[in-house]
């Protein structure tokens, strides 16, 4: 059949296939790339992030710890592919990654105030601030939803 010649040299009635393969060849490339850039790139900025909302190491450690915690649930996106099928999984998967991302970044950034009234003194006697564990579980929640926007998006490929 026509359709399955993917390249053919010197033909021009193939040169659609040829079209076609490359794009949807370009865009499972860059799928990958950017999904595998935002879950796996975390130890790249997660010193800046510590640094930025004066958390502890085991606060980005949890952070990290829950977004890939998130893996065991993967098979939720599978499902979405299985019923919406590939390309609506695609379009959503690309949606809701995006969204999540900008979240994360706006908590990142300050530009999402988190204010609490009262504080927590740890063992050691030093004050911890209850919006730090709220960003530290903001931060962990908008990671799973990361990991999975991006296993919808592996997945439908």
């Amino acid at each position: 059949r026509d359709e399955d010649i993917w390249f053919v040299m010197g033909e021009s009635s193939k040169s659609t296939s040829l079209t076609v393969t490359i794009n949807s060849l370009t865009c499972a490339i860059l799928a990958s790339i950017t999904t595998g850039g935002a879950l796996y790139s975390f130890g790249i900025y997660g010193e800046s992030l510590k640094r930025t909302l004066n958390l502890s190491q085991s606060q980005l450690e949890t952070i990290s710890s829950v977004t890939f915690f998130a893996g065991f649930f993967s098979w939720i996106p599978g499902l979405c592919v299985d019923r919406l099928g590939p390309r609506w999984s695609l379009s959503a998967g690309g949606i809701f990654s995006a969204v999540s991302l900008m979240m994360f970044w706006a908590v990142a950034r300050g530009a999402v105030v988190i204010v609490s009234t009262e504080n927590t003194i740890d063992d050691d006697g030093a004050g911890d601030d209850l919006s730090t564990a709220s960003i530290v579980l903001i931060l962990s929640i908008i990671g799973i939803g990361i990991f999975l926007s991006n296993a919808l998006i592996i997945g439908s490929g």
